[in-house]
């Protein structure tokens, strides 16, 4: 059940990344339809507590972009997303997940500019690195 989880996890996260970098929108039934599994699945596995403590997750994370937001320096979709990958690790992973989202946000922002031409550049797809820092979370644990 596990790994079918991870397979499943791992492909709505490549879906998200691969629309983000095609069209730079991440759509609402898979940001927030996945945040509505995870509280689901948190509240199958934990009860009331399962649920508030996804729900706070996806809170603490979607914070580290609310100001970004605000600036309009990130978008809608990328917040939504956040706070759906937060919502999948709960509160009590947030940190370990919101460090591993901002270096591979940090890297997106150092590598972007070197492989996307000029003429095609335009605002760089968060969604990417939410996505790889969330693998990373996830597979974080199995590493460790």
């Amino acid at each position: 059940m596990e790994y079918a989880f991870a397979i499943l996890f791992s492909a709505w996260l490549v879906a998200l990344a691969t629309w983000d970098l095609r069209s730079r929108r991440l759509p609402n039934a898979l940001t927030l339809g996945g945040a509505a599994v995870a509280v689901a699945l948190s509240a199958a596995a934990g009860g009331a507590g399962g649920a508030l403590a996804s729900l706070e997750g996806g809170a603490a994370c979607a914070a580290l972009l609310l100001v970004p937001f605000f600036l309009k320096a990130a978008g809608a979709g990328d917040v939504k997303f956040l706070f759906a990958v937060g919502c999948f690790f709960g509160i009590a992973r947030a940190v370990e997940t919101l460090f591993f989202v901002s270096v591979c946000g940090l890297a997106l922002a150092l590598v972007f500019p070197v492989f996307v031409p000029k003429e095609k550049r335009r605002e760089i797809p968060f969604g990417i690195a939410i996505a790889a820092g969330a693998w990373i979370e996830l597979a974080f644990p199995l590493l460790f």
